[in-house]
């Protein structure tokens, strides 16, 4: 009978399953448990980037560590952070690390959870410790700027000369997928080029500063948004055609109505020039001199160039208009560009300011130490141009543009 009852193998699967159960739904609760550190884990981390990230954007911002650390403290506990389970650690400086300097911030938690079904086989509680550092790079300085929000090749250079930017940057505030375009022939020696948008580039652009370009950069602001219009003068002038002694024809300020058609050689006085409606043209072998100058280009007039012709100019150094050697008026205008052409020792020094309107510069402009900044709904670049920021003796002011902040811990 005892025999029998060992040699019996009925119902032994049962037996074994009952058996095994609890173990089996152990591992199970041990699995589940596993992954839910993992996923705690994961949850922390994205906390600490997100808080380090913006601290780090609020530093950039206004210098300032305190705001920062509040900043990141703020968001930290908007995106999840809860103080009964862990405790929020925030630094600028960072105390660990590769990047213990002023421009960076530091986030780490410590959180500490109770063991679940490990508690069975531990007593410690589960401590789970994530750190993130953001740091942003110091604002940088442009003088080609494309105001336009959405254009596609907000700035072009695609032709086949050089163009030279010493000291300053290239920035695009449009979004488009192409907002910085780059093809053609010639070379770019630049600091960096930053758009809001894409870049795209076939070659032929050489950093100075930068490793890479920066697309997905934060926007500039426009530098001379506040800038007003002149005052129109009520009368129009007839356009000067009587020269001097020496053959040069002078021009004074005033508008001029219908535009300016010039052939020869002129010389601007300083003051302000309304060119209201029409063309401002210089044709073939046409010579322009002019100290504090300002042109303001109104009532849709545009500007046309030949690639021949003799220019320096030069803005203001003091007063409103202090460094706009352009101005075209708010208006916007996509088809009626200004087109600037000249010879090689042409020079063009203070900004060219057009809000709403496209410029061409396809001609040379590399006279004069290249004291010359575009800020224009777009910009398109073509012939062997030098641009350079160190002109606080021409009286143009700088064009910030924002430093790029990354996480990089």
């Amino acid at each position: 009978m005892i025999y029998r009852f060992f040699k019996d193998e009925r119902g032994i699967t049962a037996v074994f399953f009952a058996l095994t159960l609890p173990v089996s739904v152990g591992f199970l609760a041990l699995g589940a448990e596993t992954a839910l550190w993992f996923y705690k884990q994961r949850e922390l981390q994205k906390i600490v980037d997100i808080a380090a990230y913006n601290g780090a954007v609020e530093l950039s911002d206004s210098d300032n560590p305190t705001l920062a650390e509040q900043t990141a403290e703020k968001d930290a506990i908007f995106h999840g952070f809860d103080a009964s389970t862990g405790v929020l650690t925030i630094n600028t400086p960072p105390t660990s690390g590769a990047f213990q300097n002023n421009n960076s911030v530091e986030v780490t938690i410590d959180g500490t959870y109770p063991a679940l079904f490990s508690a069975l086989f531990r007593d410690d509680p589960y401590i789970i410790a994530v750190r993130a550092v953001a740091s942003y790079q110091n604002d940088g300085t442009a003088c080609i700027l494309a105001l336009h929000p959405d254009a596609s090749r907000a700035i072009d250079i695609s032709g086949s000369g050089d163009v030279d930017l010493i000291g300053c940057s290239v920035m695009s505030n449009s979004i488009a997928d192409d907002s910085f375009y780059q093809g053609g022939q010639g070379d770019i020696v630049t600091p960096c080029v930053r758009a809001v948008g894409g870049i795209e580039q076939s070659g032929g652009v050489h950093y100075t500063v930068c490793d890479e370009p920066w697309p997905y950069s934060p926007a500039a602001d426009d530098p001379f948004e506040d800038l007003p219009a002149p005052p129109i003068p009520g009368v129009c002038s007839p356009v000067p055609t009587v020269p001097d002694a020496d053959g040069i024809i002078p021009v004074p300020p005033g508008r001029y109505c219908g535009g300016l058609n010039l052939n020869g050689d002129y010389e601007f006085a300083g003051g302000i020039y309304v060119i209201d409606g029409g063309t401002f043209r210089l044709n073939a072998s046409t010579s322009v001199t002019g100290t504090e100058t300002t042109f303001y280009l109104t009532n849709d007039a545009d500007l046309t160039w030949n690639g021949t012709a003799d220019i320096d100019l030069t803005a203001p150094t003091a007063g409103i208009y202090k460094g706009v050697l352009f101005y075209a008026d708010r208006d916007p205008n996509d088809d009626n560009d200004l087109l600037f052409n000249g010879t090689a020792g042409s020079a063009l020094i203070g900004a060219i300011y057009a809000p709403g309107r496209p410029i061409s510069m396809l001609g040379d402009f590399t006279g004069s130490n290249g004291c010359t900044q575009l800020v224009a709904s777009t910009i398109n670049l073509g012939g062997n141009n030098t641009f350079s920021a160190n002109c606080a003796g021409a009286g143009i002011g700088n064009i910030a543009t924002a430093g790029r902040t990354r996480l990089v811990e």
